[in-house]
């Protein structure tokens, strides 16, 4: 078993978010999942981007967000998780006056080449 603490974490900022790499190939070895908690402060957005071969899941826990999985728009709150298949491309926007805090599961994990925000240095 390994156990990851959020403070020990180093955050990645991007333009009005941020996320904490939680679990991977580097921070505990795994092969086939990543794990993240990311936050988007209101009026922020991630961009529509892709994770190549991986599928996505997304958990809300605060904050009212607008996701955009390739055309399709949804305006997700908390307790609710939303699903982005293979090869789709995926933005998030917050449109509440909160901060959005997402957890984000990726499988398989993904490098940087696949994803420059999401992804980290495999081998």
């Amino acid at each position: 078993m390994k156990v990851v603490k959020l403070a020990d974490i180093e955050e990645t900022k991007g333009e009005g978010f941020a996320l904490w790499q939680l679990i991977n190939p580097n921070t505990v070895g795994s092969k086939n999942a990543m794990l993240f908690v990311v936050t988007i402060e209101p009026g922020g957005r991630i961009p529509v981007h892709k994770h190549g071969l991986a599928d996505v899941s997304i958990y809300v826990l605060e904050g009212r967000g607008a996701f955009s999985v390739n055309e399709e728009k949804q305006i997700i709150e908390p307790e609710t998780a939303l699903y982005v298949p293979v090869g789709a491309g995926i933005g998030l926007e917050n449109i509440g006056k909160n901060t959005l805090r997402l957890i984000v599961a990726i499988s398989p994990p993904i490098d940087v080449e696949t994803c420059p925000v999401c992804g980290i240095k495999i081998g």
